[in-house]
């Protein structure tokens, strides 16, 4: 901590105002995903000084302990020998940090897993492992749009569909971890099946494999996200059909949250945003017509 200023006094001596000296020292964050890693070596105010990223050879525990051992590793240089305060790792699935398991990874199939043990065995440092929502709307807490916030959501739209909640200014994790799987919630009755196994999820009808999926069979050949997004750019209209359905559905899905947790923000974040106003626009049409009546007067979104 360092003195930044002199603050005004209430009746005694004037307080000294504290800040936190970004650069005492550094932590490393993680991004850990189906078929790769990214890694950055971050100041304490989370500006990123180095980033390195690899592939995942396989799924095994220890082959991605390895990979992200070498990451890691690669990233201590730039820190010019200060201190680095530990690793944070944010993955897809169910972490109860209570206990310090990942009770289920989405991508991996593992079960129960001290996964943190294992890095901090391997790194000697500090590791915590989180969903990877909830490390993002952590982030959102202390360094976006939701400082000062007391209510929050985050939706992350991409590969999956993931909900981080901060509820009278706390993160909200359920009992063991598992609140926030917004994507598996069932939208449409014996609707498509999802990749959990289940029919009409959220995640089977908005993610983005849905879309490649609907786009795919619309137009007879296999496209990436990005090549969707131009094609409905380039006037499709039955492929803009597609990302209308899809904010539709969001807006809706969003709007039940709304009316049961009353949040005075909702961002929306991840690589599904890059389609735009292709799904902003139906989605808030949706989510302000089935929002119950005032809800959505003040809401940000």
């Amino acid at each position: 901590l360092y003195e930044r200023a002199t603050g005004v006094s209430t009746g005694g001596r004037k307080p000294v105002m504290l800040a936190l000296n970004a650069e005492a020292g550094y932590a490393i964050g993680v991004k850990l995903t189906e078929k790769t890693l990214t890694a950055v070596l971050t100041d304490l105010d989370a500006t990123v000084v180095a980033r390195q990223s690899a592939a995942i050879p396989g799924h095994a525990p220890e082959q991605i302990t390895g990979v992200l051992e070498q990451v890691v590793r690669a990233l201590v240089p730039a820190a010019h020998g200060r201190q680095i305060f530990g690793v944070g790792v944010g993955m897809a699935g169910v972490i109860d940090r209570d206990r310090n398991l990942v009770r289920h990874a989405t991508y991996f199939g593992w079960k129960n897993l001290s996964f943190a043990q294992l890095l901090e065995q391997r790194l000697d440092l500090p590791v915590i492992v989180d969903n990877d929502v909830n490390a993002l709307t952590t982030a959102e807490q202390w360094f976006g749009s939701g400082r000062g916030v007391a209510d929050f959501l985050v939706i992350s739209l991409g590969r999956g569909v993931g909900l981080g909640m901060v509820l009278d200014g706390r993160l909200y994790r359920g009992s063991r971890g598992g609140a926030g799987e917004f994507g598996h919630t069932t939208v449409v009755q014996d609707g498509p099946l999802c990749a959990c196994g289940k029919r009409g999820c959220l995640e089977a009808l908005i993610s983005d494999p849905a879309i490649t999926q609907r786009a795919a069979a619309m137009l007879g050949r296999d496209l990436s996200v990005q090549e969707v997004i131009e094609a409905a750019l380039g006037g499709d209209t039955g492929v803009q059909s597609i990302f209308a359905a899809a904010g539709r559905t969001l807006g809706l899905a969003v709007a039940n949250l709304i009316n049961v947790l009353n949040p005075a923000l909702v961002i929306i974040s991840g690589e599904g945003v890059r389609a735009g106003e292709l799904v902003t626009v139906p989605f808030q049409r949706a989510l302000r017509e089935h929002c119950f009546d005032g809800l959505a007067d003040d809401l940000q979104v």
